[in-house]
């Protein structure tokens, strides 16, 4: 999932925090050239299980609110998707995750 938007040096999911420009769309969900777009925001609908947060294609996402179930293999924040700053432990679906459980991402300019 998401092919291109995982850092080849921290192995954490590349995310940007704007609207998207012309972007591609992966699984569903917006993306750029080697990132996924993502705001953290209630979601707006769900596409592939995955929370997103606009009409837009963004993810839906959380990097402080705490994890509170999984939903397809997503560590979900009620009813966003669980994510954090911090590196992966573990690789599931091509997604890398973090000790805590959550998504590993790093934010991009």
């Amino acid at each position: 999932m998401f092919p291109g938007c995982i850092s080849q040096t921290t192995g954490r999911l590349r995310i940007k925090s704007s609207a998207p420009s012309s972007p591609a769309h992966n699984h569903g969900i917006a993306c750029g050239p080697d990132f996924v777009y993502a705001f953290n925001a209630s979601p707006f609908g769900y596409v592939n299980g995955l929370a997103i947060s606009a009409d837009d294609g963004s993810l839906a996402i959380s990097t402080i609110a705490p994890l509170t179930h999984f939903q397809n293999g997503i560590p979900y924040a009620t009813d966003v998707i669980a994510c954090e700053n911090a590196a992966p432990t573990s690789f599931q679906n091509g997604l890398p995750f973090t000790a805590a459980g959550k998504l590993a991402v790093e934010v991009v300019p």
